[in-house]
């Protein structure tokens, strides 16, 4: 039996390739089970393949195969090799050519392609966005995250069509504005919406920006209880300033990705209305 959760446009395609795929499986374990002398037996090990974009600009697809045999199908923002202990390196097999197909069906837009095996150590320690496979494996997973309490694979099931798309298409990408732009960076079950350097009527040293951005976040965030205070990572890769960044739990996502320009020049408006009221009191106000 297959157990799927996640958006429903993309369950026909992720079946497809299980089905074709699972015979495949067995030798996955067979590879697995090889290493077994040398690999710590108290802990559960999964064999994954692990396919991501070059650019790292859309999300990771991942199978996992067990000791036995069984296995499944993920989409996450965080690749398994961030979160989870990696023990051995493993080398191409059978499923890797018809995963790296399902990736360029799932993501057309996507160029380059990585692909890395490796044999991981339970637990794995992350959120999908959507999982398809072996049901007697996931409600095991499901089971074992329930009394985690960490909700791994609870994500899922409140990702929808809608929430989906507006995640592939911002995806780890800027987005231009007439007024500036937002680089939007999905990461675990988090978003955060990192906000460039607006551009303002005269030119403001990115110092005074920056202090001023963070004031306008710190009354946003009092008035909208789903945005939360962030700030820059190194595996963001930014190329460019910033000016404030905020971060939203992506179920909660849709409404702030969908009114990203209105978001933005609201934060635009702010800034540029203090800069201005600045200016005018001291123009009209002598000491």
């Amino acid at each position: 039996m297959i157990l799927f959760e996640g958006p429903e446009s993309i369950k026909g395609i992720l079946e497809k390739y299980y089905v074709e795929l699972e015979l495949e499986f067995k030798e996955e374990a067979k590879l697995l089970k090889n290493k077994e002398d040398v690999l710590e037996t108290s802990f559960g090990h999964f064999l994954t393949t692990i396919v991501q974009d070059e650019l790292e600009m859309f999300p990771v697809l991942s199978l996992f195969v067990d000791s036995e045999g069984r296995g499944f199908f993920a989409i996450s923002s965080t690749s398994p090799y961030e979160t989870t202990s990696s023990i051995y390196r493993v080398e191409e097999s059978k499923v890797s050519e018809p995963l790296m197909e399902l990736y360029r069906n799932l993501f057309p837009e996507s160029t380059e392609l990585k692909i890395v095996r490796t044999i991981l150590q339970a637990p794995l320690r992350l959120y999908f966005i959507s999982y398809l496979g072996n049901e007697r494996l996931l409600k095991r997973e499901i089971l074992k995250d329930s009394i985690s309490g960490k909700g791994y694979l609870r994500l899922a099931k409140e990702i929808d069509d809608e929430l989906y798309d507006i995640y592939v298409k911002t995806f780890r990408r800027w987005i231009q504005f007439k007024w500036g732009d937002s680089f939007i960076f999905p990461y675990q079950d988090r978003v955060k919406i990192i906000f460039g350097i607006p551009r303002l009527r005269k030119e403001i040293d990115i110092s005074t920006i920056i202090e001023l951005s963070r004031f306008v976040r710190t009354k946003l965030i009092e008035k909208y209880d789903t945005l939360k205070p962030s700030s820059i990572t190194p595996d963001m890769k930014l190329a460019k300033p910033a000016a404030t960044v905020f971060e939203i739990p992506l179920i909660a996502s849709t409404y702030w990705l969908k009114n990203l320009e209105h978001f933005y020049h609201y934060y635009f408006k702010a800034i540029q209305t203090m800069i201005d009221s600045l200016e005018n009191f001291v123009a009209n106000n002598d000491l």
